[in-house]
């Protein structure tokens, strides 16, 4: 078992982060489950809330003051926004990659009271030199209490963390190490701190492969990938979401594309596990789509809808260089623009295209495809 730790994801780009991305798809070929502590979770989850609060309040004052600028209500799609909804997203992402560690029994109550006594891996500091220092570390407790009650089923259990409370390069601090030795007996030579985190992982369970930056692009770039992408994100809830709201009336709709290019390649990277060569990046994705209705007037026209979305794709390639495309996690649609392309009235047709100015669909709250479990 593979356990993150919170700091883990500060560099992690969850859930379409290239490090993440290869460490479930690693995890997977190893045999090996992704797991969080409970506590991990809750404080992720916390973490995000407090972002979508002040991204919100931020996008509140801005559009406020462009809405009295351009005369217009700019701020009608934020008000439909709820934070709720993106803390709910939040967390059932998180459970559709990790398995969540239950806190043992009683596991609070022992954190609180190890805190109070400056117990690891609870800070051990009780002034700062003229002043008494509050306790910290409860979490940390916790986190700790529930690897040693995970530990008990696992023949292996490694846990990622920058925390130095937890210990350091040598490994867990010394009074930790005792105590598994004494929980677990042998057994607690299963449990495992891996200080560098991500990095050593990767060190661990696969070889850093020289593959020249612009290879893993050119890769990335290909038509596998996008067909990979397309395939992914964009089934018959994507369509429906894509599609402009003054479409839901007509009589007939078609729909062309989807039209994918890659608008950048972010921190791509390549390993090798066993005989298997692996890709990985996060790739930015420009998307347009196009709507072809008759309405019930016999009237015919189309939009064209622009948008953005990012995936972590990984591709695995064996040593006869044959590959295999696999999107590993995928954000949300981000709505850019929409366009008529032509209209027809009554036989007299309009071509060419006209932007549309009023407010479309807001899609970023719409459609996050589901990432492949490793489980």
């Amino acid at each position: 078992m593979i356990v993150l730790d919170t700091n883990q994801f500060s560099k992690s780009f969850f859930p379409h982060g290239p490090a993440l991305g290869m460490i479930r798809k690693i995890a997977s070929f190893r045999g090996r489950t992704l797991a969080i502590p409970e506590m991990v979770a809750t404080e992720l989850v916390a973490h995000h809330q407090h972002e979508v609060e002040l991204n919100l309040k931020a996008a509140h004052t801005a559009l406020g003051a462009l809405s009295g600028a351009f005369h217009q209500d700019l701020l009608a799609p934020v008000r439909a926004l709820s934070v709720r909804d993106a803390v709910e997203r939040y967390r059932a992402a998180l459970e559709q990659v990790f398995t969540i560690l239950p806190s043992p029994p009683g596991a609070a109550e022992e954190a609180l009271r190890r805190e109070a006594h400056r117990m690891p891996p609870a800070e051990q500091v009780w002034t700062d030199g003229k002043n008494k220092v509050k306790a910290r570390g409860a979490r940390d407790t916790a986190i700790w209490l529930t690897l040693l009650a995970a530990a008990k089923t696992q023949k292996e259990l490694w846990f990622l963390s920058y925390d130095k409370d937890f210990g350091s390069a040598d490994g867990f601090h010394p009074a930790l190490a005792d105590e598994a030795q004494n929980r677990l007996g042998e057994s607690s030579t299963c449990l495992r701190l891996m200080h560098s985190g991500i990095k050593q992982l990767l060190e661990e369970l696969a070889e850093p492969f020289p593959a020249p930056v612009q290879e893993v692009e050119r890769i990335m770039r290909g038509a596998s990938v996008r067909m990979a992408v397309a395939d992914h994100t964009h089934g018959l809830h994507a369509l429906r979401t894509l599609m402009p709201l003054n479409f839901l009336t007509a009589s007939i709709i078609f729909s062309n594309g989807p039209d994918l290019r890659v608008d950048e390649v972010i921190e791509p990277k390549a390993y090798k596990v066993g005989e298997r060569i692996w890709f990985s990046a996060r790739l930015r994705w420009h998307g347009e789509q196009t709507y072809s209705v008759v309405q019930p007037e016999e009237t015919t026209w189309a939009q064209r809808v622009v948008y953005s979305f990012d995936t972590t794709v990984l591709i695995a390639r064996g040593e006869e260089g044959a590959a295999s495309a696999e999107v590993v996690a995928s954000g949300p649609f981000l709505f850019k623009d929409r366009r008529f392309v032509a209209a027809e009235v009554d036989g007299f047709v309009w071509p060419g295209e006209h932007r549309i100015p009023e407010p479309a669909q807001p899609f970023a709250q719409n459609v996050t495809p589901p990432a492949e479990s490793p489980r």
